[in-house]
This record gives structure tokens, C-alpha cells and sequence, in this order.
């Protein structure tokens, strides 16, 4: 989690997908109304998209459960984040939320 957060926070696509299997699939909101399933460097391609805007972001991990059961694992994290826009002195265009982050994994080798 901590890797994940330091790629999004540093704009490293890179980085962030080093954190996945080649062929990870995921879930993950794109908007109120919208979901995307599928392959994760997909959804990256998208994410990456929505970075720019930005001139910094700063994730905080919180609360930190794993479990893990035969082949099967469980990682849950709770985490605060800060995003600043272009100009970074306007309160207006900055914003905060709060999120968990849950990851299954299968066939752990």
C-alpha cells in the first residue's frame, strides 16, 4: 500500500503498476453513476488521465488489516488524501476524501 500511495502521490505510473500483477483485475468507482471492472492497466490508463490536473497529491494510510488463509489473502487499508490544483494557492480548487482500499488476492504461490 505504502509503494501504490508513493506512485499516485509522486505521478509515477510506473510505480503504481509495479504494485499489480501483469493480468490484475479490479473495481474501481470512476464516478457516482459509472464502475469500471477489469484489467488494471486499463484502469490505469484512465487514473493517469485524472492526475493531471493536479500539481501534488498526498495520500495517508491508515488503519492496516491483513489476513491470510491457504492461497487466498486479504489487505484492507483505510487512507486520507489531499489533491492540489493549478493554482495551488486557491482553496477552491483543492479538496480532500477519505477511502479504503481493499485488495483480494487467489492463487498465492
Amino acid at each position: 500500500m505504502c509503494r501504490y500511495t508513493r506512485g499516485v502521490d509522486r505521478f509515477d505510473r510506473d510505480l503504481v503498476q509495479s504494485c499489480f500483477w501483469p493480468d490484475a483485475t479490479t473495481v474501481f468507482p470512476l464516478s457516482a453513476d459509472s464502475v469500471f471492472k477489469g484489467q488494471y492497466s486499463d484502469y490505469l490508463d484512465i487514473d493517469v488521465e485524472t492526475w493531471k490536473p493536479y500539481t501534488a497529491q498526498q495520500h495517508y494510510l491508515c488503519n492496516h488489516f491483513s489476513e491470510i488463509d491457504g492461497d487466498r489473502a486479504l489487505a484492507e487499508t483505510y487512507q486520507f488524501s489531499f489533491y492540489w490544483k493549478i493554482p495551488g494557492d486557491d482553496p477552491q480548487l483543492n479538496s480532500e476524501n477519505s477511502g479504503r482500499y481493499f485488495r483480494e488476492l487467489g492463487s498465492i504461490h
